[in-house]
């Protein structure tokens, strides 16, 4: 079987690479393998290839993807690196640097620039809004998003600070309704939550206990 079709370069696990494709950039750093690798790297607008996961990795490597320079600031601050797995786009965490989106990872596949500019979602699943909600046990709400996550949220009752857990698995956060923040008669409801990248919401709403 001839190599020819293979532009793939090694790398020797002593060794620090800075390999240009495109316009994209992958570092890697020494001993970031176990063992030598021959990688075959592809670059085409804005997605990059680093190959079929095949090796494991000791430590990760960065991956530069060149930004569109007209690009305006609020698309460049909803922008981060996917992973595409399955056909579809998984988040990764990622930073803006001069004129590139940077990630660190540890396995090779697909990588691609993406855009998150939906709002998270969120809704109340055992109450509504105006509702008595004395015979609950918990107050639960649906909160998601469905391109770079959930990053953090904030639930006030009455303008107190209040305790909600997350269950990611189910898109979840929950509070204790025995924790007794809510009072007798009226309680405003304000939660505010943000994703990974910087979208963020409130909901607000009454109850009464």
């Amino acid at each position: 079987e001839s190599n020819q079709s293979f532009n793939g370069i090694e790398i020797l696990t002593n060794q620090k690479y800075v390999i240009n494709k495109g316009e994209s950039v992958v570092e890697i750093n020494r001993n970031t393998f176990y063992e030598d690798v021959l990688l075959n790297i592809t670059s085409k607008d804005n997605t990059i290839d680093l190959g079929e996961e095949i090796t494991p990795f000791r430590s990760s490597i960065k991956l530069k993807l060149p930004i569109d320079k007209n690009i305006d600031s609020l698309s460049l601050s909803q922008t981060f690196i996917g992973k595409i797995v399955n056909d579809k786009i998984s988040y990764m965490s990622s930073k803006i640097n001069g004129s590139y989106i940077t990630t660190n990872t540890s396995s090779l596949g697909k990588y691609i620039i993406s855009r998150d500019s939906i709002l998270p979602e969120i809704r109340p699943i055992n109450f509504i809004n105006k509702s008595n909600v004395r015979s609950n046990k918990t107050l639960r709400i649906r909160i998601k998003d469905n391109k770079s996550g959930i990053k953090s949220y904030k639930a006030y009752i009455n303008g107190k600070w209040t305790l909600f857990e997350y269950e990611p698995k189910q898109n979840l956060i929950f509070h204790d309704l025995s924790d007794s923040v809510i009072e007798d008669g009226e309680n405003d409801l304000l939660i505010e939550f943000e994703d990974g990248v910087g979208n963020k919401q409130t909901y607000n709403t009454k109850i009464y206990y």
